[in-house]
């Protein structure tokens, strides 16, 4: 501890200091999800000034100061030193308004130095301001970026959050009492931030290739690979467009706040800017292909959009919308290898994965459920973010029960119909497909009401030993059957 410590007050940065983030970006966020019409009055505010974009996105939105990814060891080691009788200043750039909301949410601040009308109180104009209130090496000041090296210059020591490179340059000019390390994030971070286990998804655009008895096809297998990687760009560019526009509700929930972008270890322009490049990747292979591809990519990128926009917010419409974007691979698939589908194959795919998205609705709402039993809380409570309370439990559970049966139901009608006995040689042996299915979403929906799902049965299915074996199963019927 330094002397006369109680003398010298310590100035904190909020953005990329305080918190994980930038609260500049993060109303930015807010207003295009709550007004993306309005996206370029975003660009004639900039062309006014930084502080009036800063201004108009702090007073046209709503930011939840209660939930951003605060560093934690930042705020005990201010916590200690307020304990220790030392002023702490929040001294930063982001809107007097949102400024002040954090401040009274941590409540360890003796003032608010922010950015108002006056000035953007950012970089020279931050350390003028400082020097004047606080006098040449009057005060310490915690920063996380090259441009808090104009403010270190004129305090009395520093307090880095960031790496050693940073702290190299802060110890050039004045003294560094502390850093609190921040790594940059790694490559398995990037990974996880465009959820590169989801691909398995996309396996269902095999089905077609599979049902059309063309697996010795390499020309129709390339084409089933390039599809393959196309949609994996795009879904990837889709799920960081829905971590952005879903901040806040991630941040609320048990998992999903250790999402990079939600837990601030990936930034929200870093995000937009992987968002663009997966997105622009993945329409580039795509066009290589054929134009039925293209429109059925570009069908499931408007849905996913829009369904992280508003649709995954309305109950009942969200569910409908999941099970048509997996029906939709399936469609792609086909356009891929330019296979007409069947009537059947859609069908059962449709009301199968309408099951497996209520699945996840159930499985959110049973977790709701423990948690409010868990609190002791009372009244209706309601899934953040979702447009469902937790009395829905019985009629989705009901409701989904009976789509996998149909989709069962479906199956049978198929191995009973005229085309099977053109494509099979002995079409009464895919009667054990059934069976195989039937047991699958019953352990599905057993598991679901247990509380056992994770939220995604297609991840679940993914890493389920009792589901590699059902769907070998399956491969092993069709093969005596005679599908090669």
């Amino acid at each position: 501890m330094s002397e006369n410590i109680e003398g010298v007050p310590l100035l904190v940065d909020l953005d990329g200091s305080l918190v994980r983030t930038d609260t500049l970006f993060e109303t930015a966020i807010l207003f295009i999800k709550g007004q993306p019409w309005l996206l370029p009055l975003m660009a004639l505010w900039l062309l006014q000034g930084k502080t009036t974009l800063k201004r108009e996105l702090a007073e046209r939105t709503k930011l939840n100061v209660e939930v951003l990814p605060y560093r934690t060891e930042v705020i005990d080691y201010l916590e200690n030193e307020r304990t220790n009788g030392r002023e702490i200043i929040l001294c930063t750039g982001s809107w007097s308004e949102v400024a002040n909301r954090v401040a009274a949410h941590l409540n360890i601040f003796s003032g608010v130095m922010a950015s108002d009308a006056s000035q953007n109180l950012t970089g020279k104009n931050k350390a003028r301001t400082a020097v004047e209130r606080f006098g040449e090496r009057g005060f310490d000041y915690l920063g996380n970026e090259d441009k808090d090296l104009l403010v270190w210059k004129h305090s009395r020591r520093a307090l880095v959050v960031g790496d050693e490179k940073l702290e190299k340059k802060a110890a050039a000019v004045t003294d560094v009492e502390k850093n609190f390390k921040d790594e940059k994030a790694g490559f398995k971070v990037f990974l996880k931030a465009i959820r590169v286990h989801q691909w398995a998804k996309n396996a269902l655009l095999v089905v077609p290739l599979l049902t059309a008895h063309q697996l010795a096809n390499v020309g129709m297998i390339s084409d089933v690979i390039v599809a393959f990687i196309s949609f994996g760009l795009c879904a990837s560019a889709t799920y960081l467009l829905n971590d952005m526009f879903d901040l806040e509700a991630d941040r609320k929930h048990r998992t999903k706040c250790r999402r990079p972008l939600a837990a601030g270890t990936i930034s929200i322009p870093a995000g937009v800017l992987m968002f663009t490049g997966l997105m622009a990747a993945g329409l580039g292979l795509a066009v290589c292909l054929n134009l039925l591809f293209v429109i059925a990519l570009l069908v499931y990128l408007f849905l996913t959009i829009i369904y992280s926009f508003k649709l995954k917010r309305l109950q009942t419409v969200d569910v409908i919308v999941l099970a048509s974007l997996f029906t939709i691979r399936v469609i792609a698939g086909g356009a891929a290898i330019s296979v007409p589908l069947s009537f059947w194959l859609l069908c059962f795919s449709m009301f199968l994965f309408l099951s497996l998205a209520i699945v996840k609705r159930v499985s959110e709402l049973i977790k709701t459920a423990e948690e409010v039993n868990a609190s002791e809380k009372s009244g209706e409570e309601k899934v953040s973010g979702r447009g469902y309370y937790i009395s829905d439990l019985v009629i989705l559970q009901n409701l989904g029960g009976c789509s996998a049966f149909m989709s069962v139901l479906v199956l049978a009608f198929y191995i009973n119909s005229d085309e099977v006995v053109q494509l099979y040689r002995h079409p009464e042996i895919l009667w054990l497909i059934c069976p195989i299915i039937g047991y699958w979403v019953m352990r599905v929906w057993m598991l679901t009401a247990r509380g056992q799902m994770n939220e995604d049965p297609i991840s679940f299915a993914i890493v389920d030993k009792n589901s590699w074996y059902a769907g070998g199963l399956v491969l092993m019927v069709l093969f005596v059957a005679g599908l090669i």
